[in-house]
């Protein structure tokens, strides 16, 4: 099970040959920061951004009941299907940006960006893979849509607490990839609800208006976040 983190998700060998990081529906942040997994790396791969590979796991009848963990922070697998994002072996989770010249991070990291906009995120986690030239990846989106402090406190860019805190970014990127960013949040439709509300497992018993309501919370946003996106791509430009 990983440390230090609150959700405490857990190591699995799935039968696709993968290992995924996996999470339960009711958890320590509660069914709302699963959905807000799901919802956030949807759009995210909507706009293209580098969200971690994902999907949903059914855990096999022989485990279930099973516990994982260890101390005050064991707990048992349930009988309802997880979220479980493809495990990466050869990174270490940080909040910083860095490496945006290497493998694609000029394109990926203002993608990443747009999402963490649209979805007014907190607590950013990325990850660099030392085996792709430190190609970037977002990943843990369980307390994105203002859900720090209490479930969905879907605050408006106008507000503090619609404005996420984004980190330095250290290396002056081409306003191609900002454009592109732009483009791409541009083409973000409300229509992605439809998709999530597919992919949602029954077990779950998720109402679609649901992750209705965080979509169009994302794409209210559309505009202040190209606006964001073209600010900095103006101040990079400065440089």
């Amino acid at each position: 099970m990983a440390q230090h983190t609150g959700t405490r998700p857990f190591l699995c060998y799935a039968s696709d040959e993968n290992h995924y990081w996996c999470k339960i529906f009711h958890g320590p942040h509660g069914w709302e920061g699963i959905l807000n997994e799901i919802v956030a790396s949807v759009i995210g791969e909507q706009i293209n951004a580098p969200v971690r590979p994902w999907t949903i796991l059914d855990i096999p009848e022989s485990l279930v009941s099973t516990q994982v963990g260890e101390g005050t922070q064991r707990y048992r697998l349930p009988d309802a299907p997880v979220f479980a994002s493809l495990a990466l072996h050869t990174a270490d989770v940080t909040d910083q940006l860095s490496d945006i010249n290497r493998d694609g991070n000029y394109d990926r990291v203002p993608l990443l960006i747009a999402l963490w906009y649209l979805c007014n995120a907190d607590d950013l986690q990325v990850l660099y893979d030392d085996d792709a030239d430190r190609q970037i990846w977002s990943i843990d989106h369980g307390l994105w849509f203002g859900s720090q402090e209490i479930p969905w406190h879907l605050a408006p860019m106008t507000e503090w607490a619609g404005r996420p805190s984004i980190p330095r970014i250290p290396t002056t990127i081409p306003p191609v990839h900002w454009d592109r960013a732009i483009n791409a949040v541009d083409n973000l439709s409300v229509d992605v609800a439809e998709t999530i509300t597919r992919l949602l497992p029954e077990a779950w018993a998720v109402p679609p208006e649901v992750p209705a309501r965080l979509v169009r919370y994302a794409c209210e946003r559309k505009e202040s976040t190209k606006e964001k996106l073209r600010e900095l791509r103006n101040r990079t430009e400065r440089r």
